[in-house]
């Protein structure tokens, strides 16, 4: 399996994981551990917890998860389907 390398956000550091696994791993240099971002509640109003993969965007911290979520309900982004 190929390994690709990934920048931290945070610390701006690099690290290498397998490319298959790229969105299941967090900073391998232990800048989220004391990051302050676990415990908090993110822009769609649920808890980011140790490990959570998050984004920050004008300050505002987002669950991966809840990428899309933000873009509807916050940004007022338009869901369509393709072909529509």
């Amino acid at each position: 399996m190929r390994k690709i390398t990934k920048k931290c956000w945070q610390c701006h550091r690099t690290f290498r994981v397998l490319e298959d696994e790229q969105y299941d791993h967090v900073c391998t240099n232990g800048c989220y551990e004391n990051n302050g971002l676990s415990g908090s509640i993110d822009a769609c109003g649920e808890e980011v917890t140790n490990g959570d993969e998050v984004i920050i965007h004008d300050g505002e911290i987002i669950l991966y998860e809840n990428a899309a979520r933000y873009l509807i309900e916050v940004l007022g982004a338009e869901r369509k389907n393709a072909g529509e």
